[in-house]
């Protein structure tokens, strides 16, 4: 399992080493640090709030999923990158929430299940994962995106992440229109 997972991370970082010593920096102009921790906001203003832990609006409480915030002026939940100790462009990453959850003690991202309507795959955290996901994040056009890469069946899928509404609910899912973020280190 060990020696499977070191295989994929090698493929991923082969696949994502294009622009490995570009610094991903925060919205104080600071590069990204492995282990600190930040808020991920929506760069475009009007496109939401910061990201979070959410339930689906299905009846059930859990599993949690990575959504947004009702309203654009809360903060959200913090986030660690871990993996590289410095975040480029170019490293995958795990992402974990920093908060205690009442459906699993684990809060890192991964791939859950897929929404019924659009078929998208959506980003759930904790012991629900389908599926473990590493993440990386690439600047285009001046604005950073959140990318993801997965081993699925030993097929490598990477792609980008969005937000998609459920019953008023914004979701991180994948497969579809992606949306630039930002990174707020938390004081």
């Amino acid at each position: 399992m060990v020696l499977q997972k070191l295989v994929a991370l090698c493929l991923f970082a082969a696949i994502f080493s294009a622009a490995a010593d570009v610094p991903v920096l925060d919205t104080n102009g600071d590069r990204i640090v492995s282990g600190a921790q930040y808020y991920i906001k929506p760069a475009i203003v009007g496109r939401g709030g910061a990201l979070t832990l959410v339930a689906r609006k299905n009846g059930k409480p859990c599993p949690k999923y990575v959504g947004q915030v009702e309203h654009p002026d809360q903060k959200g939940t913090p986030v660690k990158f871990m993996l590289a100790p410095v975040t480029n462009e170019g490293w995958l990453a795990h992402i974990t929430f920093q908060t205690s959850d009442s459906c699993s003690k684990l809060t890192m991202w991964g791939l859950g299940d897929r929404e019924n309507v659009s078929g998208r795959r959506l980003i759930t955290s904790g012991s629900e994962l389908l599926v473990e996901v590493l993440f990386k994040i690439v600047k285009s056009n001046g604005l950073y995106h959140i990318l993801w890469c997965t081993s699925e069946d030993h097929n490598p899928q990477c792609g980008s992440a969005g937000i998609l509404s459920e019953d008023g609910v914004s979701l991180l899912a994948l497969d579809g229109p992606e949306l630039p973020f930002v990174f707020e280190k938390v004081k």
